[in-house]
């Protein structure tokens, strides 16, 4: 992770999260992966739910924990939460074919993301802390 975040935001609500989502459409219109680094907790997949509503309000989002990868087919493009907390090796990432569908999507989420940097050539890396009543995120280039 470089040692200067791009942007930091302090958040108490999260409905704040449209800041940090309206940041980062507008700073990386052609960014296609996102790296999300947070504790268990940490608000991961509430990350990605506002993101993936911020284009289709009510459309459901649940964490990938069990089934490793959720794809969400919005109207107009498709979005993969990825969450690698299971694997434990980037030998188990390609087993089960997650390099192969991540150019399927218009828009990628990688929790836990240690074992498919393999297969990265460029992300924006989002790291969420949870500190108390408030969490703040780094934006990362």
């Amino acid at each position: 992770m470089p040692s200067k975040p791009l942007k930091t935001f302090v958040i108490s609500h999260e409905n704040e999260l449209s800041s940090v989502i309206d940041f980062l459409k507008k700073n990386y219109p052609n960014s296609k992966i996102f790296l999300l680094k947070g504790d268990l907790g940490a608000g991961k997949t509430t990350f990605v739910k506002y993101f993936v509503q911020s284009i289709e309000p009510d459309y459901p989002v649940q964490s990938p924990t069990f089934n490793l990868v959720n794809i969400y087919q919005l109207k107009k493009l498709t979005v993969l939460h990825v969450d690698l907390y299971r694997l434990n090796s980037p030998e188990q990432v390609q087993e089960a074919g997650i390099p192969d569908i991540l150019p399927t999507a218009n828009y990628v989420f990688v929790e836990w993301y240690e074992h498919i940097l393999p297969w990265i050539s460029e992300a924006v890396m989002i790291h969420i802390q949870q500190e108390k009543d408030k969490r703040i995120i780094e934006i990362f280039p």
